[in-house]
């Protein structure tokens, strides 16, 4: 496996609508645009459908170094996702009143940069070019530059 990062540009929590229902941030808006990658709309629509299923997929402070997700460090949920035709993806999150979420709320609240991106599993092949597999989840970050997001 090799990493790259498939966003072209990530979304800036700053930039996304907020609203707090019964005290969690609700986070609605753009959550990038991401990369020449062809077959990104059809993963984006397959995490899609695990949020119809499921009532939404759950996401981490920070891309932590593996795939899975951690119940302990859960800090969101993503309740509603799509891509529009020029790859932007847009969805909802919903802070959660973990540990981690109550990090992300004083990250929001003192005004610090958070930025969504995505978690992805996929490889590079013998021309360098990212195939991606899988988008596990979309994760709230600090630093985007610090991350390669693929495993």
């Amino acid at each position: 496996m090799s990493s790259t990062h498939v966003f072209s540009e990530l979304g800036k929590v700053e930039d996304l609508k907020r609203e707090k229902v019964n005290g969690n941030y609700i986070l609605t808006g753009s959550f990038g645009k991401f990369a020449d990658i062809p077959n990104y709309n059809e993963l984006v629509t397959t995490l899609k459908e695990n949020i119809v299923q499921n009532s939404a997929v759950i996401g981490e402070l920070e891309h932590p170094n593996r795939s899975t997700i951690e119940l302990g460090e859960v800090s969101h949920k993503i309740t509603c996702l799509d891509v529009n035709y020029c790859g932007e993806v847009t969805g909802t999150i919903e802070v959660l009143p973990t540990p981690k979420g109550k990090i992300v709320d004083a990250i929001i609240e003192s005004g610090l940069p958070l930025f969504v991106s995505p978690r992805s599993v996929g490889t590079r092949d013998e021309l360098g070019n990212v195939i991606v597999d899988k988008i596990i989840t979309f994760d709230l970050i600090g630093c985007p530059n610090k991350y390669n997001n693929i495993f």
